[in-house]
């Protein structure tokens, strides 16, 4: 697999300077700050959208940082659960600036910058061990690399999209394992380095599933670049190898607890075959999309059923590049290695673990575009240095300003959340993506865009039906809106939105006076979440409409259990005892909810009725004046007052 330097550790040695000491030159750095910050610096004031909301302006538990342990446990379901580092660095932005998002997008693009920064480091360390014109020119090599990553364009969605920090501090600490493994090398017995790249491995775990590669890359790279064979690379690094592994056990820790099952994973709904066949349409466009970074699109959508026959010529071309890096691996190593890295870190989200929320996302090409870039400077080095010295530095100084200027631009359109979607549907229209253009045209009060978007999301996207259905019922088309939530809960009656769908259900039929499917509705709330306290007096109501006393009595002294100031409750069970002919204890629920509201004139009415029925008189005559003082235009407490001054 090619020659190694040494067999022995302590006597591998490189003449690069450590990074970022007094001894490295300066220049580099400077260009890498200089096109990430100027690249990134028009985001700066782009609100939160989309799942920010969850993940920050939502998220309770990064509300204080002196209880860690909240902080450590985001929401299930949410996008930093069961990534607790991410869920901290949010934390720790909200203690130093609350909501201001500003805080949040410096910290976003700083943490892209460290990233650039180690894959200068790393890539300057690797060749700096070849005996070639490699080594000659490394430190310009590197940058080159380095900086053209930082700008292209395909990384915007993990920069400009705040909750994809889970992406950027993955990779960020991914690229701190590596580097901090290959100063390992030379770590003279102190174990420092490899101290630090086993913390920054078990961090990575802790930030997103993907970092479950990292030990792997660092094995596979002491094999290329360093030890003859595994053998000899496990006899002179098994105790980092073995460090780097033990972090796999922080990971499966995370997982065990399902942050995302209903999203993420064999449990999510989505056949491994189906997900994986969608895969290989959308990994060949990630590579289009890394030479030619045009028409970016943020949402690819939901995995779609698809045949091996539709999707083989995609089959096809991976097919040959995996083979191409299979045979690189033997015949020229550092070129089997870039595959490889590009190969690896994909396989986490593109491959047969489904993602039943997204089928692709850009974002995913973060870090293998740290190999493709890698492999296209080198080559194009090795092609214009024949031209002339200075013509690969003009290739690249012209490449990055036109991949800087691209990214500025893409930057645009997460500017609000109406212009990304609105971008992502004229690029690629799937429902998914209109449902979510529809949902921010109604933030913005364009209802009728919105509806238009929906009504063509709903043949595939289940949850576009549910919101088209609740738009329909606020917006008085009852019927269609009824249909289009029945139809929503037949397609996906599992999904979150189920209990709020029933609810909305219930209600348009109680409006319509149709007690006995309201009922229906209501009772459908509590089957999928028996703990749905507000399903209890709503279902009470609809069983008192409906002169199904004995239930209704039922739900609202179990709702009452827990609610015990709640008086619109004790009234409505006042007119349940009451109509059930348990008058003593219709006096004494109407007698608790005057006491918590004495200023409602319908329970006043209610205390008259049923002390005109106990004949208590005078009682019910001083409760209807009251009626009537407190609601003067109620016809039932002036005819009763009326009722009850009469002579005897």
């Amino acid at each position: 697999m090619g020659r190694r330097r040494s067999v022995q550790v302590s006597r591998i040695r490189t003449k690069t300077p450590g990074f970022l000491s007094g001894t490295a030159h300066w220049w580099p750095y400077a260009v890498i700050v200089a096109a990430c910050v100027l690249a990134y610096a028009n985001t700066l004031h782009h609100p939160f959208i989309f799942d920010d909301h969850q993940a920050v302006v939502e998220n309770p538990t990064i509300r204080d940082l002196a209880h860690l342990g909240a902080v450590f446990a985001a929401p299930h379901e949410s996008p930093t659960a069961g990534r607790p580092f991410v869920n901290l660095t949010f934390a720790l932005n909200y203690a130093l600036g609350g909501l201001n998002v500003e805080g949040y997008h410096v910290w976003n693009i700083a943490s892209h910058l460290l990233a650039a920064l180690l894959f200068f480091a790393i890539l300057r360390r690797t060749l700096n061990r070849q005996d070639t014109w490699l080594r000659d020119h490394s430190t310009g090599l590197s940058c080159a690399a380095a900086a053209l990553w930082a700008v292209h364009p395909l990384n915007t969605d993990a920069v400009d999209y705040l909750t994809q920090r889970t992406e950027l501090t993955m990779g960020a600490l991914l690229l701190l394992t590596m580097y901090a493994g290959i100063r390992a090398l030379d770590d003279g017995g102190r174990r420092t380095w490899s101290i630090l790249a086993v913390a920054a491995c078990a961090l990575g775990m802790a930030s997103k599933e993907s970092m479950v590669t990292a030990p792997v890359l660092v094995a596979l790279y002491d094999r290329v670049f360093v030890f003859r064979s595994a053998r000899e690379a496990w006899a002179n690094r098994w105790p980092l190898y073995a460090g780097l592994a033990s972090t796999w056990l922080v990971l499966a820790a995370l997982v065990a607890t399902g942050p995302r099952t209903g999203s993420a994973g064999f449990s999510s709904g989505v056949s491994p075959l189906v997900y994986l066949l969608n895969q290989f349409p959308i990994v060949t466009r990630y590579f289009g999309l890394a030479f030619w970074p045009r028409s970016l699109v943020q949402n690819y959508g939901w995995p779609a059923p698809v045949s091996i026959e539709g999707v083989l010529p995609f089959i096809a071309i991976i097919g040959a590049l995996v083979v191409a890096t299979i045979i690189a691996l033997r015949r020229a190593p550092m070129l089997g290695f870039l595959g490889s890295w590009v190969w690896i870190t994909l396989a986490p989200a593109s491959s047969i673990v489904p993602i039943a929320t997204e089928v692709g996302a850009e974002r995913r090409m973060y870090l293998p575009l740290v190999a493709i870039v890698t492999l296209v400077v080198l080559g194009a080095a090795w092609l214009l240095r024949r031209v002339s010295v200075s013509a690969p530095i003009v290739a690249c100084a012209a490449a990055a300003l036109a991949l800087a200027a691209t990214t500025v631009v893409r930057n645009m359109d997460y500017a609000t959340p109406v212009a990304i979607a609105e971008t992502t549907v004229a690029r690629r229209p799937t429902p998914v993506a209109r449902h979510v253009l529809a949902t921010e045209l109604l933030g913005v009060g364009r209802r009728d865009e919105a509806l238009a978007q929906l009504r063509l999301a709903v043949a595939g996207a289940p949850r576009a039906r549910y919101t088209l259905g609740v738009e329909l019922l606020e917006g008085g088309q009852t019927d269609e809106g009824i249909a289009m939530l029945q139809s929503f809960l037949v397609a996906e009656p599992h999904l979150t939105e189920a209990v709020s769908a029933h609810e909305y259900l219930g209600k348009a039929f109680a409006q319509r006076g149709d007690w006995t499917h309201a009922a229906a509705e209501f009772q459908a709330m509590l089957a999928l979440d028996a703990n749905d306290l507000s399903a209890e007096p709503l279902l009470a109501g609809a069983l008192l409409n409906a002169r199904n006393f004995r239930a209704a009595i039922d739900h609202y002294e179990r709702y009452l259990q827990y609610v015990p100031t709640d008086y619109d409750a004790y009234n409505q069970l006042g007119a349940a005892l009451g109509s059930s002919g348990r008058l003593d204890d219709a006096l004494a629920a109407f007698t608790r909810a005057e006491q918590l509201n004495p200023q409602d004139g319908a329970v006043e009415r209610n205390l008259a009725y049923v002390l005109y029925e106990k004949h208590d008189l005078d009682n019910a005559r001083a409760h209807a004046e009251r009626a009537v003082a407190l609601q003067p235009d109620d016809e039932a407490s002036v005819s009763l007052l009326r009722l009850l001054r009469q002579p005897r």
